[in-house]
């Protein structure tokens, strides 16, 4: 009984058989090997940094620094970063010394206390890595 029907049954049996054995047959397509970029974590000290502002306690303008602040922070002060090169007591009144990134050197009255501005730790420039005296904190990069 040949009809329509099992006539094209047929041919797209014998088709398909025809399709899958060429397929098993061919050799696996290559695809190009997908290079992927490794990343390179590197440890990186950074010294502190700290933004500051200033308050006017007794008719004098200070700077009221975090409590931890040391020589070789770096201090935001109106929006210029300077480094703390000394630390020391005048007649009762803590000063600092803080160096510019052209080196000018200006002293200013300290008065220490954390507050919401001062703790937030922000980052700090790059120290070398050959330095190990100054306080930094250690990042990944």
């Amino acid at each position: 009984m040949h009809t329509r029907r099992a006539l094209i049954a047929g041919l797209l049996a014998g088709l398909a058989a025809a399709t899958i054995d060429t397929a098993e047959a061919a050799p696996p397509a290559r695809r190009g090997r997908r290079r992927t970029r490794r990343r390179v974590r590197r440890r990186v000290r950074r010294r502190h940094r700290r933004r500051v502002r200033r308050r006017v306690v007794a008719g004098r303008t200070l700077l009221v620094v975090p409590v931890a602040a040391a020589v070789g922070w770096e201090l935001m002060v109106d929006n210029s970063v300077y480094v703390v090169t000394r630390v020391y007591v005048v007649d009762g009144q803590e000063m600092v010394d803080l160096q510019a990134s052209n080196g000018i050197v200006k002293s200013e009255p300290v008065v220490r206390e954390d507050t919401a501005d001062n703790t937030v730790e922000m980052e700090g420039s790059t120290l070398p890595e050959d330095d190990t005296t100054t306080p930094g904190i250690e990042t990944e990069v």
